[in-house]
């Protein structure tokens, strides 16, 4: 998620330009995965553990070898969580899913998945983005086959649909879903609201955020959204209301007073 000092940044900047981009009626939307580039798992593994010293290289090589040798589920866990304990989400997720591939259980594929979609938000590199977007979306798809309640994995499948591929409203959809089955899912509610103020659709993003509000109302940072919203609609006096009320409700002192200057200039329409 965004910080909220990032936010305040970002959106004040970012939605006074943002272009509104309306949907087209006839427009088929198909998933289309980005283009297949050659990616080879292992070289990108060595490269990861030549940043390691040598006694962490010593304990992934020997269950390194004792995977290859027995392909024992417990190893690939072990292994997995050491990997977890370095902060290599991504290698982690690698043996998750050589576990996941072997058991083929709910819990182990949503174990892969949602390491890979932290590797996924996590690399700056375009082609490591790629993989790991291609495969926390296989696992995830694999969870929500098995179990179609599986509302949380459904919301993060959408997600991965919409930021990383050319099928949006594929993403939009599921978390569609699961709003209909819970309409008190934080995090459906929160990313419909994100997706609203992309396409322009700023008050069903005000909606949004003032429902997850309700649903979790330690979300300070849902008042700068919709107080960026009402900026959008033209509405200075909702927005100074909405931008006071998360500088009521934060305990971010350092965002709380970005916040004030931006008051200040708004109040003086300096916008």
């Amino acid at each position: 998620p965004i910080s909220v000092i990032a936010l305040v940044i970002i959106l004040s900047i970012w939605m006074f330009f943002l272009p509104v981009s309306k949907p087209e009626a006839a427009k088929v939307d198909k998933p289309q995965m980005p283009a297949a580039t050659e990616f080879n798992f292992e070289n990108y593994l060595n490269g990861l553990n030549e940043q390691l010293d040598s006694a962490e290289l010593t304990e992934i090589n020997q269950l390194h070898a004792e995977i290859n040798s027995k392909h024992d589920t417990t190893d690939m866990r072990t292994l997995g969580e050491l990997y977890d304990s370095l902060k290599r989400p991504s290698a982690a997720a690698y043996y998750f899913e050589q576990r996941a591939a072997i058991i083929k259980s709910e819990q182990s594929y949503l174990e892969a998945a949602y390491r890979y979609f932290d590797a996924y938000k996590t690399s700056g590199d375009s082609l490591v983005r790629s993989e790991m977007l291609n495969r926390a979306i296989e696992n995830y798809s694999q969870v929500v086959k098995l179990n179609p309640d599986n509302l949380d994995a459904k919301c993060d499948l959408g997600v991965l649909y919409v930021e990383g591929t050319g099928a949006p409203m594929q993403g939009i959809t599921l978390l569609r879903e699961v709003v209909a089955k819970k309409p008190d899912h934080e995090n459906a509610q929160y990313n419909l609201g994100l997706l609203s103020m992309k396409s322009g659709q700023y008050q069903k993003a005000i909606e949004r955020f003032e429902t997850v509000l309700k649903i979790n109302p330690a979300r300070a940072e849902m008042y700068v959204y919709s107080a960026q919203a009402y900026l959008q609609l033209g509405d200075t006096a909702k927005s100074l209301i909405n931008f006071q009320s998360f500088v009521s409700n934060s305990d971010d002192e350092e965002t709380k007073q970005q916040v004030r200057d931006f008051m200040q200039k708004l109040m003086h329409g300096n916008n």
